[in-house]
């Protein structure tokens, strides 16, 4: 399959648009002018190869191709604004990754436990712990 680049702001658009129904109201909606909100959905049909939106004199109306794409660009929309929350919430509160690569048995006798506790003290706190196994552990020359 082809790599495709698509931006999310076209999918802004046309979930939009798919709750407007009408091109003016959707673009006052994003801020951009009603030329720019038709470029965007006709760039998303481009790119997808579907056509998204049928236009009429009474608005436009989605086709039962962008009725069936809707949930997934509300899922991107949602995808893109969780991820925004998560990164303020890590600048305001300071949070900073924690990886730790260990052995799996280090991991269940000595770490899970401990993590569990810890995690449920810290309830409401803002970090990120990823925990991930080997079979076998190198130390390299230098690195602690």
């Amino acid at each position: 399959m082809k790599r495709q680049r698509l931006d999310i702001r076209d999918w802004e658009a046309f979930a939009a648009l798919t709750r407007h129904r009408h091109f003016g109201h959707a673009a006052e909606e994003l801020g951009i002018t009603q030329s720019a909100m038709s470029q965007r959905i006709a760039k998303l049909e481009g790119d997808l190869r579907l056509k998204l939106m049928i236009r009429s004199n009474q608005g436009v109306e989605p086709t039962d191709a962008g009725l069936a794409l809707l949930p997934e660009a509300r899922a991107l929309i949602a995808a893109k604004r969780n991820a925004l929350e998560a990164a303020a919430a890590i600048r305001e509160e300071g949070a900073r990754p924690l990886r730790l690569l260990l052995s799996n048995a280090i991991i269940h006798t000595a770490i899970l436990p401990k993590l569990r506790r810890a995690l449920e003290e810290a309830q409401g706190s803002a970090f990120q712990v990823d925990v991930e196994a080997a079979d076998e552990v190198e130390i390299q020359p230098g690195k602690r």
